[in-house]
């Protein structure tokens, strides 16, 4: 099982089957839940198999006796389904030697290419096909190869990039007139949903505590576990690097979060701001403030 093969599902079916699961609620019976998942008449077994076969690998479902069941806490809701699949993506046990091993099983496909596409700058232009090919070249241990080894796993990785919320598909076509797939590493909405799950509104932090629970829980973050065993620099362990510099920038813009410069602080936050290139912004403490609806 890897992620980016052509063949592998994409998020969207695992995400049909997670919530069939979390909806009934108990176990349910394998050919029942196919019945749903594929009505007759419909072709869609062989999606079926392989995603209920990606979902057990890496265990959030259970299948035993003929019979599925979930292996993990989710709801129906959205956002509790796309962080199973993330937390499971991102699970040490699936991820045993990511930066020492160069084969393409479990997520480690994904992960890699995660790690190095969230060392770009947010602020450029989305990057399609022909920019990742160019720009990844000795981006990572030479031993692992590139990122993202052909053009037939860039669609799949946007997917999943997108679904995740690591990053954001471009909004218009490219500047040639390509319709072609193109991202921008904006990770805000991962960043979002890890601080709202994480801290209660109200709470003010030290900026090092949320830097180093952020790059725990999404160890893909430059800085982050997972990033720099492939090889990616270190920005610091107070520099947040440009793309969760600008997740929490706009946070603070979008006001879930409030961060503030206090003269008496004990560690600073830099953060990378496109509106003062090459002069960090600096903050000393960071609020959780209420969710937004929407």
């Amino acid at each position: 099982m890897s992620l980016l093969n052509v063949g592998d599902p994409l998020p969207q079916y695992l995400i049909a089957v997670l919530r069939l699961l979390a909806h009934v609620g108990k176990p349910i019976d394998e050919d029942q839940a196919r019945a749903l998942l594929c009505p007759p008449g419909i072709s869609g077994q062989k999606v079926v198999d392989s995603s209920l076969s990606t979902l057990v690998s890496l265990g959030v479902v259970n299948r035993e006796n003929g019979e599925l069941d979930l292996a993990v806490e989710v709801t129906p809701r959205h956002d509790s389904i796309v962080d199973a699949l993330c937390k499971a993506i991102l699970a040490p046990e699936n991820n045993t030697g990511v930066g020492e091993d160069a084969g393409q099983s479990g997520p480690r496909d994904l992960v890699r290419a995660l790690c190095w596409f969230l060392t770009i700058d947010p602020t450029t232009e989305a990057l399609g096909w022909s920019e990742v090919q160019r720009r990844q070249i000795n981006a990572i241990k030479a031993e692992l190869g590139a990122p993202i080894i052909n053009d037939t796993r860039w669609n799949p990785f946007c997917s999943w990039a997108s679904v995740l919320g690591f990053c954001t598909p471009a909004l218009t076509n490219a500047a040639d007139g390509s319709t072609a797939a193109r991202l921008a590493p904006d990770c805000t909405a991962a960043v979002r949903r890890t601080v709202l799950s994480r801290w209660k509104p109200g709470e003010s932090l030290e900026p090092d505590v949320v830097l180093r629970e952020l790059r725990g829980a999404l160890p893909v973050l430059s800085g982050g576990s997972y990033s720099t065993s492939v090889g990616l620099e270190f920005p610091g362990a107070n520099h947040a690097g440009q793309a969760l510099s600008f997740a929490l920038l706009r946070g603070h813009d979008e006001k879930w979060l409030r961060l503030e410069q206090d003269d008496d602080a004990r560690s600073l936050l830099y953060l990378d701001d496109p509106d003062q290139p090459g002069y960090p912004r600096t903050f000393s403490s960071i609020t959780v403030l209420e969710a937004s609806r929407g």
